[in-house]
């Protein structure tokens, strides 16, 4: 099944995690709805990046598999409004952030985060996005901006 043209669902709720414990993956209706805002979103990300391909790290995650990653109980992922990804035919994570950050306004992302070896991209459907920019340094640990 398609979510958007170049976005499927078994990507978006692949997870190796899921995967190697025998954990279900997959969104109820609402999520799945959240997901196919996000495939737009991410249609759009696509294009400004070149129109290359995008490889999706980490998009949907159920509550057992979000759990099994360490994830945090309110994480974007759990309801298909965020998506790790990389763009190598692009450039490294930090170069396609700013690439990004220059297309804020076409975009319309809620959040973006440099995760220095990926890229973590968030939507909001029905309300304004914050439109935030942070980098991870470890451990838990963001700093404001892209840097």
């Amino acid at each position: 099944m398609n979510l958007s043209k170049h976005f499927t669902l078994d990507e978006a709720t692949f997870s190796a995690t899921a995967v190697s414990r025998g954990l279900e993956n997959m969104p109820d209706s609402v999520q799945l709805g959240r997901m196919k805002y996000t495939a737009t979103k991410m249609e759009i990300v696509r294009t400004v990046l070149g129109n290359h391909p995008i490889k999706i790290n980490s998009w949907f995650r159920g509550p057992e598999v979000n759990k099994a990653v360490g994830g945090v109980s309110t994480s974007q992922h759990s309801r298909g409004e965020a998506v790790d990804f990389t763009a190598p035919w692009t450039g490294l994570p930090l170069e396609v952030c700013k690439i990004l950050m220059e297309h804020k306004g076409l975009i319309g992302y809620d959040q973006l985060i440099y995760e220095q070896t990926w890229i973590h991209i968030s939507f909001v459907q029905g309300k304004k996005p914050r439109g935030n920019e942070l980098t991870f340094l470890g451990k838990g640990n963001y700093k404001e901006g892209i840097a």
